[in-house]
């Protein structure tokens, strides 16, 4: 029991400067938490090595190298995180995870947040009205808006945690943001619907920061390396992907979780090992080292320009070339 308490304890910590693997910061603020440049009103995405979220990947057009998004609000002098998400309840009667998803704005000690996910990183939104962005947060957050497990954009009542933070930026000014259109793939379209999720397209975390500077990258889990290297083979298995592929060719059911299948497990594992984990590699280099393992292992496969749009080409498997 000692024990536990000891590792819980850790847990809900604040970090210190040591504990971080990844630090990248674009100037320092030694008012705030860790010297970090925080303000209230800006934007932090996650970044994530999941398998459930690896298939979320697959959903949009284009690649997104986040899946999750918060805003940042500086309260009483600490910086906290405006967050919605759902947890799943019981599900023995076969009906789709949604049905029992249920969720609300919550807020959470920045320290404890980053501890939580692979890697986070922070926006500050350019030409916006932070306090705005700020204040629309902590309202939603003291009226407990619910969580939307349907991820349905036409209506606001429920929140997904991308449209909270359009809502958020569209109350600071920004202008109205679009849906982008999801990757024509019929598998996924069959798993949307058994979802019970509109498939009108997705708002990912990347398509909100796109005109957003980049002030922090951080993780106390992984180094940079590792950071790029799993952002790079996330983004070629979606290059891969094409609209004919089906999801069973990644992901199989073993009891109540998801796996992944072994020709996708095996490149996983021989990526995140093509650099030391401590060493000096770049985003392009990790892309380009990832793109030639897959060519090595899988066969060449052409730019998913076409592909994407299922020009009279077929394919077998998702790692499988022409």
């Amino acid at each position: 029991m000692s024990l536990f308490l000891v590792f819980l304890l850790a847990a809900c910590a604040n970090p210190t400067r040591q504990d971080f693997k990844t630090w990248q910061v674009a100037g320092e603020d030694p008012q705030q938490f860790l010297n970090l440049p925080l303000v209230s009103g800006q934007v932090v995405v996650i970044g994530s090595g999941g398998i459930m979220d690896m298939g979320i990947t697959l959903i949009p057009e284009s690649y997104p190298p986040y899946l999750h998004a918060c805003i940042l609000v500086i309260d009483d002098g600490s910086p906290y995180v405006y967050d919605i998400t759902g947890v799943a309840g019981f599900n023995l009667t076969g009906l789709p995870p949604t049905d029992v998803i249920k969720g609300k704005v919550q807020r959470i000690p920045f320290g404890r947040f980053v501890r939580r996910y692979h890697h986070v990183a922070i926006y500050e939104p350019t030409g916006l009205d932070k306090e705005r962005i700020a204040d629309y947060a902590r309202t939603q957050f003291r009226e407990e808006a619910p969580f939307d497990p349907y991820f349905n954009y036409a209506e606001h009542k429920k929140l997904y945690c991308t449209e909270f933070i359009v809502l958020a930026l569209e109350a600071g000014g920004a202008e109205h943001f679009e849906l982008p259109p999801n990757r024509p793939n019929r598998s996924v379209s069959v798993v949307l619907d058994w979802l019970k999720i509109p498939d009108q397209g997705l708002l990912m975390p990347s398509d909100l920061v796109v005109a957003s500077k980049r002030v922090a990258l951080l993780s106390t889990r992984h180094t940079l390396s590792e950071i790029y290297l799993l952002n790079a083979l996330k983004e070629e298995l979606h290059r891969r992907f094409t609209c004919d592929q089906r999801l069973g060719n990644l992901f199989y059911w073993n009891g109540f979780k998801v796996r992944l299948r072994k020709p996708v497990d095996r490149f996983m594992d021989a990526g995140l090992a093509l650099f030391p984990l401590d060493s000096e590699v770049d985003e392009r280099e990790a892309r380009l080292a990832v793109r030639e393992l897959a060519d090595e292992m899988y066969g060449v496969l052409p730019e998913t320009a076409a592909l994407s749009r299922c020009d009279n080409i077929k394919q077998e498997s998702v790692l499988a070339g022409p």
